[in-house]
């Protein structure tokens, strides 16, 4: 139907349009011969470029690698002679060199490390297989000399051995013996060496010897010593307490003819004599004993003889009119230490 309108639209149009159309048509017809044509004389063009390009590039190629052939060639040549030259060089400088008696040495030194090195092991080895071989076909024999020689040198030992073992033994009995010693019998044995001079200190006190006086009465006051000596300490010094300080019979001693209380003053400084100390100290004037208290006093607690203490510590109570126990000298001391300023100016 689309035709049929078309073509009744041509009948109908003038007849200049028409003309004008057909060579519109004519136009495009040529145009596309002209673009056909131009298409395929480029397409030729173009084929005949690439093949003179293909044939320039296998030119160049093919005369390239003849050249790179030719260049290898020559300088493989050229580094094969120098090689060639090279190695005769070094064959003759070698040659020359082994000529040389170091080179011997060097050669004969090193040879002879290399054969130790190689020979050394196998001749250990095989030295260690013959020895091992000759001591098991001795190895009987062996046995029966080490066995031999064993029960030589334990029959030599025999007396050494039994003289340890006694002595092992006896000093363990002797350390069992020494730690029961230790143990039970030391201790007794110290007790009674300190009852022995504890016996001892009261008997040389008894008989008027001040030291041991003195000792009795530090270990009755010493805190150190075991509670059973202090007490018998204790009851060792108030026994002489009491054979001095009572009110039984006093012997005074008097001199004949009497002395002065100068005189007096002096033996009692000075006299070695007990009996000079002791009687001028009964003898000494109650007067002349306050003007003499630190002498009197110095006496009654220091002298070597406990009747010269006596004597002394009855003078110092008629002079202070006090009644301190005769010998006590702590209490002495403890009253002297706080009244001698009413004394002593």
């Amino acid at each position: 139907m689309q035709e049929d309108s078309q073509d009744s639209a041509h009948t109908h149009l003038p007849e200049k349009t028409l003309d004008l159309q057909s060579m519109i048509a004519f136009i495009r017809s040529e145009n596309e011969e002209h673009r056909k044509y131009f298409m395929t004389l480029y397409k030729w063009a173009a084929g005949a470029l690439t093949l003179v390009f293909a044939a320039m590039v296998g030119a160049v190629t093919f005369f390239g690698f003849r050249t790179i052939d030719g260049a290898r060639d020559s300088a493989s040549k050229a580094a094969g002679a120098e090689v060639d030259k090279m190695r005769t060089e070094v064959r003759n400088r070698i040659n020359s060199e082994f000529q040389s008696d170091a080179i011997k040495q060097t050669v004969r030194d090193a040879a002879k490390e290399q054969s130790k090195a190689a020979i050394v092991p196998i001749v250990k080895s095989e030295v260690s297989i013959q020895v091992r071989r000759g001591v098991e076909a001795e190895q009987g024999i062996i046995k029966t000399a080490m066995l031999n020689e064993t029960h030589r040198a334990v029959d030599s030992l025999t007396h050494h051995i039994d003289r340890n073992i006694s002595e092992q033994v006896t000093s363990q009995v002797a350390l069992s013996v020494n730690n029961k010693v230790r143990s039970e019998v030391d201790p007794t044995i110290a007790q009674l060496k300190r009852n022995a001079n504890l016996s001892s200190l009261f008997i040389r006190a008894q008989s008027g010897e001040g030291r041991a006086f003195d000792s009795l009465n530090q270990l009755w006051h010493d805190g150190s010593v075991s509670q059973e000596d202090r007490e018998m300490a204790e009851r060792a010094v108030k026994t002489i307490y009491s054979a001095h300080d009572w009110n039984g019979i006093y012997v005074q001693h008097h001199f004949n003819p009497p002395k002065t209380d100068l005189v007096l003053v002096q033996l009692i400084q000075n006299s070695p004599n007990v009996h000079e100390r002791k009687t001028s100290l009964d003898c000494l004037s109650i007067g002349a004993s306050r003007e003499n208290i630190d002498l009197i006093y110095r006496v009654m607690t220091t002298d070597v003889d406990l009747n010269v203490r006596d004597a002394a510590f009855r003078a110092f109570n008629q002079a202070t009119s006090q009644t301190i126990t005769i010998l006590d000298n702590d209490s002495a001391m403890v009253w002297w230490k706080e009244h001698r300023k009413d004394f002593v100016k």
